[in-house]
């Protein structure tokens, strides 16, 4: 029996999606199905990936309102397949520690190099090289410890239950949403540091050591995680919006299910209300 690493399973599962999407686009294309997935990719990338992976599991911004909301926001991050909750968080929090530096997992400016941007925008580094001790407080965690336990076996459950339903629903509802959230991903982890980019969409508002700059039309596509440089300058924070000229879902979807810091809301009511 062949023992594969969970680095390994890891990027097989998200081979097996590329294909998949390619699958949907050249044999189950149908136009009906195309909003609802894309409006169903939105919203799942909203709440699983930036409310979940990024800003609850990595940074601890905020606190949601009851554990059936934690569990529910838990599961939508897990079936996108960007890897456990735990594993996600642990490289996420390294690379703000060293952001743009030699130590960063997912720099595109490491050595200049194309092949590694390209690398990066495939998902193709290391997702379960992590250190417990960068994450221990994950560790300890009932909902997070089983999430990245059973990690492999709720994909592929939910795989199957859809297949098993109807093989659209597998392509529209599975396939295309965890591309939307790997292209969202590969956004943020390549162009959201690149200056060329930053010249034709993004501005920025805090001086920083790194390459983030922030993006309205990012904003709009990658729902929670458009003003990267914000986010570099107050990681912590629930928002991302610190001027009028920042747009920010993923703060409305945080109100809307958790709680958010008083001092921070506060500040916030503050500058956009009075």
């Amino acid at each position: 029996m062949i023992n594969l690493s969970l680095d390994t399973k890891a990027k097989l599962l998200q081979a097996f999606a590329y294909i998949g999407f390619i699958y949907t686009l050249g044999w189950q294309f149908e136009w009906q199905w195309v909003v609802p997935s894309l409006i169903f990719s939105w919203l799942i990338f909203l709440l699983g990936a930036s409310c979940g992976l990024h800003k609850y599991s990595s940074h601890r911004s905020f606190e949601t309102k009851n554990d059936i909301i934690k569990g529910f926001m838990l599961f939508c991050s897990t079936i996108l397949s960007l890897g456990s909750n735990i594993s996600w968080a642990a490289t996420h929090r390294k690379h703000h520690k060293f952001s743009d530096k030699p130590e960063d997992p997912h720099s595109p400016n490491i050595n200049e190099s194309a092949w590694r941007s390209i690398k990066l925008w495939f998902y193709y580094f290391p997702t379960y090289h992590i250190s417990p001790r960068t994450v221990k407080d994950l560790t300890v965690d009932p909902l997070h410890k089983f999430f990245h336990k059973y990690y492999f076996k709720i994909v592929i459950a939910y795989i199957v239950v859809l297949a098993l339903i109807d093989i659209k629903l597998l392509c529209y509802f599975y396939f295309i949403p965890v591309i939307y959230g790997f292209t969202a991903i590969s956004y943020i982890t390549v162009l959201a540091h690149k200056t060329w980019l930053h010249k034709l969409i993004g501005y920025t508002n805090f001086d920083s050591d790194d390459l983030t700059f922030n993006s309205q039309l990012a904003s709009v596509f990658v729902p929670g995680d458009g003003n990267h440089n914000n986010h570099h300058a107050r990681p912590a924070a629930c928002r991302n919006k610190f001027t009028a000229r920042d747009w920010d879902f993923g703060f409305w979807m945080i109100k809307l299910i958790g709680h958010v810091p008083k001092a921070e809301e506060e500040e916030y009511e503050q500058k956009f209300y009075t």
